[in-house]
Formats: C-alpha cells, structure tokens, sequence
C-alpha cells in the first residue's frame, strides 16, 4: 500500500479524512478555546483565587488550614498565568511575542516550562498537604491540638511549604536541562555573487 496516492495532479496524505476543511477547523477550534475562552476562564480564576486571599487572610480565619489554601491559591494563580501567558498570549495572539520568534526559542525551554511545571507541581504537593493537615486534624483531633497548641500558624505552615517548594523545584531541574538551543547557519548565494548569511 503507498503512503500518498495521486489523483488530479495533486498528492495527498495517506489519511485522506484530514483534509484542508478539517484543518480549518481545527486552526478555528484552536483559536476559539486557547484564544478566547482559555484566557476569560483563567481570568475569572484568577478573581476567584484573588478573592479567596482577601477572604482567607482576615483575622478571624487566621490558622494553618487556611494559610495552606492561600499558598495553594497562590500556586495555582501562578500556573494559570503562565497558562494564558504561553497558550494564548504567545500561542494564539503572538504577544509580547510570537511563538515562532528567537526571544521565545530561549524564553520557553529555560523559564516558561520549567516554572510552569514547578507552579503545577507546587500546587498538587500542597493539595496532599491540606489533605494530610485536615486527615489529621479529624482523625486525630487531640494529638493534632496537643501538637499545635505551642506552634505559630506561620511555623507550622512553612513546616508544609518549604518541602513541597524544595522537591516541587528539585524534581523539575531536568525541565531546565530538556532542551538544547541549535543555531544554525545557511549560505544563499544570489546571481552567483550575492551570499547571504
């Protein structure tokens, strides 16, 4: 069986449902889900996460549970910029550049996916981790009381944080290391005496 066959003068893929039409939709697809839609629902969790800060750091809510859901609303309020930064802003409306020029060659291999994937992980280490403070909070309610009665909220929460931001950053050094930039140079020559580099 042969890979293109020729009909018309024209050679076409030996997937013949995927033609020009369907490759319009996709471009439209494309453009209307991480073009338009990716970027208002992210904005509207970004509120949704601005406004459980503001609601969370009161006084009156001050304890290591809720200081936990800030640093996972925080988390995730930076993966979701880094989302619409890369998905839609460079992807889809090629700003503050495009996604085909050098600056982003360099931007994305060595800062934008390495920190998007520790913002992702970040988020579902300090997922486990309310869910271990709220496990034994409700399993254990003395010991956890006894345990958290001489401990600042703050003490207590970085106790959480700073091992999901070290291993969160420790098993996504090999993202930085992923991707190596080649540069390449081309010789045209033009009228047998123009070379351009």
């Amino acid at each position: 069986m042969k890979d293109n066959f020729t009909s018309d003068n024209r050679t076409e893929p030996a997937c013949r449902w995927y033609n020009e039409r369907e490759a319009l939709v996709a471009e439209n697809c494309g453009f209307w889900i991480e073009g338009i839609i990716l970027p208002t629902l992210g904005l509207l969790g970004l509120v949704g996460n601005v406004l459980s800060i503001i609601v969370l750091s009161s006084k009156e809510m001050n304890n290591s549970f809720n200081r936990l859901l800030i640093a996972l609303t925080f988390f995730d309020s930076i993966f979701i910029l880094f989302v619409i930064l890369d998905y839609s802003f460079v992807r889809v409306w090629s700003w503050p550049f495009a996604g085909d020029s050098a600056l982003y060659a360099y931007i994305f291999p060595k800062i934008l996916y390495p920190l998007n994937n520790i913002s992702l992980c970040c988020s579902i280490y300090t997922t486990i981790g309310i869910a271990w403070e709220r496990f034994t909070a409700v399993c254990n309610p003395y010991k956890y009381r006894e345990k958290n009665a001489n401990v600042k909220v703050l003490q207590s929460v970085l106790k959480f944080l700073v091992p999901i931001v070290i291993f969160s950053v420790i098993i996504n050094i090999p993202r930085f290391y992923e991707t190596v930039i080649v540069k390449t140079t081309r010789n045209i020559t033009i009228d047998h005496n123009t070379t351009i580099t």
